[in-house]
């Protein structure tokens, strides 16, 4: 973890001789902090997450006042990475419905989705249908 951004992992390369690195430990309320400042945060989830078999303009119109809610959320940017960082698969995160991110994640030659590395190379996720 770096210090800007605690979804991306911290590249620095550890030293080859001596003594090793000091680990430095961090609150885990401080690496969840954004998610208390969000706009949903009290919010009925059933905003952001369709019921089984919602379809059409129902789920259009779900989206879109869910998207409403995060046009205007200060953690909108923290939310939508961590949605794909993470590959949830489910609801709208940070303004992104389901379609949007799969269309950010990676895939393999075939198509199915691929676990992010801190490389940016990615291997089969455990996670796919």
């Amino acid at each position: 973890m770096n210090d800007h951004d605690p979804l991306t992992p911290d590249t620095t390369p550890l030293p080859t001789g001596g003594k090793p690195p000091k680990v430095v430990v961090v609150p885990l309320l401080a690496v969840w902090k954004w998610q208390s400042l969000a706009a949903c945060r009290d919010m009925d989830t059933s905003v952001f997450f369709s019921p089984p078999g919602e379809r059409g303009s129902a789920r259009r119109h779900r989206e879109s006042t869910a998207r409403a809610v995060c046009a205007a959320c200060p953690v909108r940017t923290q939310c939508a990475r961590f949605a794909v960082a993470c590959g949830q698969r489910y609801g709208v995160w940070g303004g992104l419905t389901e379609a949007d991110r799969r269309s950010l994640a990676p895939t393999d030659p075939v198509g199915r989705p691929v676990a992010r590395t801190p490389g940016g190379s990615g291997e089969r996720s455990s996670r796919t249908p």
